[in-house]
């Protein structure tokens, strides 16, 4: 499926960036399989490359799944959207780690730990490529970076012994209301479980774990709209992270 793959890949890249949507893939580009879906995220960081990668649950509630990020880099904090290109976006709000040196295929808890440089608090900016990726199957999904559209990377800072992230509370305001909070989430042990899978599975899509990716870990508020204007703060005792919508 290599040049259809490219092909796909180009599609999905354009419409994303464009803010547009599509009914779906063309029936000659559509992948079947999770094997083809998985060509066409290699393809598009061979062609658009990615600052790193999203991991969490697969949907089926067995393992994991991930998609490479769309972006070169992550965008810093604040950031800015036109009011725009904000109507269909919405956020979630996530723990994101920073690797500090490459990771192999199939690393161990140890090589995962050691590797881990920063944790950030970060804002996934998440819209399908599809307006209803519900009548969409997992593979077209899987294809479309699971609605990545980037990432907005909060403070963070070095791991601490004892970090509780599995009951790390967070908070999304907009002015001076609460839009969102929680206390749940992934623990560090997960984060480190998925982080080894991703190892591989990075691998297989492309050229693996690299010093310096981002790799956000799953939602913990969200996903929330921020169709109506003005400055989004999330933060967590790791520190804070803002859009601005305008």
């Amino acid at each position: 499926m290599s040049d259809k793959a490219a092909d796909a890949a180009d599609l999905l890249a354009a419409t994303s960036h464009s803010g547009g949507t599509i009914d779906g893939l063309p029936d000659a580009l559509r992948p079947g399989t999770p094997a083809e879906a998985m060509a066409i995220q290699s393809a598009f960081i061979r062609r658009h490359g990615s600052c790193g990668w999203k991991v969490g649950p697969h949907p089926s509630g067995l393992g994991w799944c991930g998609a490479p990020l769309r972006g070169r880099s992550a965008q810093p904090t604040p950031h800015r959207l036109s009011h725009d290109r904000a109507a269909a976006m919405r956020i979630e709000v996530e723990v994101a780690i920073v690797l500090g040196s490459d990771l192999p295929a199939a690393a161990s808890a140890a090589d995962v730990r050691a590797a881990i440089a920063t944790t950030h608090i970060a804002l996934e900016l998440f819209r399908s490529s599809y307006p209803d990726p519900k009548q969409q199957d997992f593979p077209s999904l899987l294809a479309d970076s699971l609605s990545n559209a980037g990432v907005v990377l909060g403070e963070g800072r070095a791991p601490r012994e004892g970090d509780d992230f599995g009951a790390l509370e967070m908070t999304l305001v907009r002015g001076g209301d609460t839009l969102a909070g929680t206390g749940k989430g992934a623990t560090m042990d997960v984060i480190v479980e998925m982080l080894g899978w991703l190892s591989g599975y990075a691998a297989e899509v492309g050229s693996g774990l690299k010093r310096g990716d981002v790799i956000i870990t799953g939602a913990r508020l969200g996903p929330l709209s921020v169709a109506e204007a003005g400055t989004y703060r999330a933060s967590c005792a790791l520190g804070g992270v803002e859009l601005e919508v305008a």
